[in-house]
């Protein structure tokens, strides 16, 4: 279930990594696989260095039992890595009260961009006894005490030996301001505004069946950020989010969001009974969905138009697939682009009202 970024890198580096699979609850993709992870920590005792897990996947939202996870991972004698990029801006995580418990983590990655801030920098929180076995990674300017032409000392500050070079501060310092912001907001009430737009949507959203929303959707069972993935039947993604752009100004993404096995696992069912006949640019069309991302600027307003849109085109679903055209290479066009578009932003108006300013 893990993004791209969280896989490929452990693949480059490492010869042998083993991929752990995820629950099936009432048929449904769940969280990961607390057996299999166990199992596998048993089958290879004090064999594992580290065990890299996604908080919450990118895919479907489901939020896997972090606490659990350190835990067995503490038992073993194996590293445990969490990224948190995509659960961060959507739940509390509290590393002394996971730690308190028994259920340390030694590592916590995340992306700033997730939270509201681009052009942030990653972020990496370590215990300082892995920081002071590890070398400079990256070697410039502001890492080193004295150079000569025979020799170089290293900083002795652990953190300052790891940055070579200016870093991102002004991202840095946006990044600062909007952790602060989240804080004060308080990550329970952005938790339990967000669960009540899922709980909207999926109520909705279940009563139609032309609709397939990925995973489970109980939300007691598997608890979720507000992130979603779903189809619809007859409509393929991207012909899905393109209507949904196109008619009714909303911004979805499709295909497979940097996680191409979790994606192709989930929807292999349905591509067994695709039709024969199809050209294989219409079947690759098929490998993917669309995927709603809530967060706390949304509101239940913004929850009523998805869902009212996703019934209005399967409602009247040929009216809507009639207008567009798959070319050669699957991509989907509008036969008559004569859209009745509504800017939200005009950029040239907008920086005519900065300048005046000044």
């Amino acid at each position: 279930m893990e993004h791209h970024s969280n896989d490929l890198p452990h693949r480059k580096y490492h010869k042998n990594v083993h991929h752990i699979g995820c629950n099936k609850t009432a048929g449904d993709c769940g969280a990961i696989s607390l057996e299999q992870l166990e199992f596998e920590l048993a089958q290879a005792q004090g064999a594992v260095n580290y065990f890299a897990l996604t908080g919450a996947s990118n895919v479907t939202g489901i939020i896997n039992p972090i606490a659990a996870c350190a835990e067995l991972c503490n038992q073993h004698d194996a590293l445990f890595v969490l990224d948190g990029s995509q659960m961060l801006p959507h739940h509390k995580l509290d590393l002394t009260e996971l730690t308190n418990k028994g259920a340390s983590v030694d590592a916590v990655i995340f992306s700033g961009h997730k939270l509201y801030v681009p052009g942030a920098p990653g972020i990496l929180v370590i215990k300082r006894k892995w920081l002071e076995q590890s070398p400079a990674t990256e070697m410039g300017g502001g890492m080193v005490e004295s150079v000569s032409q025979m020799d170089y000392q290293l900083m002795p500050d652990l953190v300052e030996r790891q940055e070579a070079g200016t870093p991102n501060i002004f991202g840095a310092v946006k990044l600062a301001m909007s952790l602060q912001m989240l804080m004060q907001i308080g990550m329970d009430n952005i938790h339990g505004h967000e669960q009540e737009i899922l709980h909207y949507c999926f109520h909705y959203l279940k009563q139609n069946s032309e609709i397939n929303i990925y995973a489970s959707t109980n939300l007691a069972q598997c608890p979720r950020t507000a992130t979603f993935s779903f189809n619809m039947r007859g409509v393929d993604h991207a012909l899905l989010a393109k209507i949904l752009n196109d008619y009714f100004n909303i911004a979805v993404r499709n295909q497979c969001f940097c996680a191409h096995p979790y994606v192709r696992e989930l929807i292999l069912p349905e591509l067994w009974v695709l039709d024969d006949e199809l050209t294989d640019a219409e079947i690759e069309a098929k490998k993917g969905m669309v995927r709603a991302s809530f967060g706390l600027n949304n509101t239940m307003a913004d929850a009523q138009a998805l869902v009212t849109a996703l019934q209005q085109i399967a409602n009247k679903q040929t009216e809507y697939t009639s207008q567009y055209q798959m070319d050669e290479q699957g991509n989907y066009h509008h036969l008559t682009h004569k859209l009745n578009w509504q800017t939200l932003f005009n950029p040239e108006q907008a920086l005519q009202a900065a300048l005046k300013q000044y």
